[in-house]
């Protein structure tokens, strides 16, 4: 099955017993094989601005693999329901203007080196959390702190 534009471009081919092959603007962009897909391009992803966080944000994963948020107040990051097993990502988190705002994190999180990091306190500090789902409620984090 070939789906064309205007008869000339490519757009969808599905090959017996083999790949599927999405185009845009007739380059081909992805292919599916055996055990996969393959990324011929770049890929983007969106982010799950929170905004300002002041108080017990629940991240839902099912809108996107990086969420952001500003701390305008201590939080503490609820366990989340949302996850999936395989699923990576990052959380980045910056100081208000005032900083010295702490988080604390549901015990689904495990880090690297058995306690959470003390976050970056200085007014407007950058921190990143880099994520990856192992398993049902376990959720392994790295930190990077003070982004500059």
């Amino acid at each position: 099955l070939y789906l064309r534009v205007n008869d000339t471009e490519e757009s969808i081919n599905c090959n017996m017993d083999g790949s599927v092959e999405l185009f845009h603007n007739n380059v081909k962009e992805l292919t599916t094989k055996v055990g996969g897909i393959k990324l011929l391009g770049h890929s983007e992803s969106v982010q799950n601005a929170l905004g300002n966080v002041n108080s017990n944000p629940t991240f839902d994963f099912t809108v996107a693999n990086y969420i952001t948020m500003t701390l305008t107040g201590n939080v503490t990051v609820q366990n989340p329901t949302t996850e999936s097993v395989g699923q990576s990502g990052s959380i980045i988190i910056t100081q208000d203007g005032t900083g010295s705002r702490t988080a604390a994190w549901g015990n689904q999180f495990k880090w690297a080196g058995g306690a959470a990091p003390t976050l970056s306190t200085a007014a407007n500090a950058v921190d990143r959390i880099d994520y990856v789902v192992v398993a049902a409620d376990t959720i392994h984090c790295v930190a990077s702190l003070a982004i500059a």
